[in-house]
């Protein structure tokens, strides 16, 4: 059955508090969502609260539903110290950790650290190795190029056996060939359905042709979306933040400036009423979506629209998909 869950605004945009963020996720599990992911970024002029207190946040305001990181970037980290910390949010969690992975991108934060954006797809190899086996409760010793660990090992474990579920991003071939190498699931960035329809095909390939059937080979799909009372609302209130975030997207290099707000909302929106978004969600779950994650909060909007999209998307969207399967 498919699953849905929120990516919680970060960006602290002079507007967003913690006051915010505990009140969506109560209404969160109210309403029906299967779980709430957080992301990374550095050196961030406008703000952005950082990862692991955030995560901290997701853990001890919500009781049922998955915690997890979409992505955290492996790379900034040493994979000993953030075994610990993943164990012990698997244990305050009872259970409700998801961790998802990424190499990294924007340049100036590779700089801000003092490592190499070149050398990250080699560095997130080696770390992913020994955090792989930390988790599952090994003694490592490891000499490598980017880490050197001996008879290191971790006290107390995860709650979750052999270990909490890792998910790796990834966008070309080799991102994927990584994450069915190194994961249990591959995590989808907000690709249009044709795009990830062929990505998700050849994911599962790789999958296959690692020979490793004891992973779920589940897909988490990243998706932008509103849900309102009637699309000229939700075009009213996504418009203006959505095209300032991919003027953000296209200076990191990681698109191009997009203006065509029917474009976006044809191709890669959950976007208008209930059933609106039922019809632009059903494609890519049918696709292969195992783990859709709504991200409804964009920097600069209102909580009272925030709020209002999450109880729609609740109570008006996801059960839809719940009786279906």
């Amino acid at each position: 059955m498919v699953k849905f869950g929120l990516y919680l605004n970060q960006y602290t945009d002079g507007v967003n508090t913690f006051h915010d963020t505990s009140q969506q996720l109560l209404l969160l599990e109210e309403v029906g969502f299967d779980g709430v992911f957080v992301g990374e970024r550095h050196v961030y002029k406008n703000g952005f609260f950082n990862t692991l207190p955030s995560l901290a946040t997701l853990v001890f305001n919500t009781k049922r539903i998955d915690v997890g990181t979409d992505l955290l970037v492996l790379p900034f980290y040493h994979p000993l110290t953030l075994a610990e910390i993943l164990a012990w949010f698997d244990r305050a969690s009872n259970g409700r950790l998801i961790i998802g992975l990424g190499i990294g991108y924007r340049p100036e934060e590779f700089d801000a650290f003092g490592l190499s954006k070149e050398a990250r797809a080699d560095a997130f190899a080696e770390s992913i190795s020994i955090l792989d086996r930390l988790l599952r409760g090994e003694q490592v010793t490891f000499q490598g190029k980017y880490f050197r660990l001996k008879d290191a090992y971790i006290s107390p474990l995860p709650l979750q056996r052999p270990r909490p579920p890792i998910f790796i991003g990834g966008y070309n071939r080799r991102g994927l060939r990584r994450a069915a190498r190194l994961g249990d699931g591959w995590v989808s960035n907000n690709h249009e359905l044709p795009e990830f329809s062929k990505r998700a095909s050849i994911y599962r390939k790789y999958l296959n042709e690692s020979g490793d059937n004891q992973k779920s080979g589940r897909i988490i799909y990243n998706m932008k979306g509103f849900c309102a009372q009637t699309m000229k609302e939700a075009q009213r209130i996504l418009e203006g933040p959505l095209f300032a975030q991919y003027e953000k997207y296209s200076k990191w290099g990681l698109t191009t400036p997009e203006l065509d707000f029917k474009k976006l909302a044809d191709t890669r929106l959950a976007i208008g009423r209930p059933e609106d978004c039922i019809e632009r969600l059903a494609p890519f779950v049918d696709a292969g979506a195992d783990y859709i994650v709504i991200r409804t909060h964009l920097e600069g909007m209102s909580q009272q629209d925030v709020l209002s999209s999450i109880r729609l998307f609740g109570t008006r969207v996801f059960p839809y998909f719940r009786e279906r399967d």
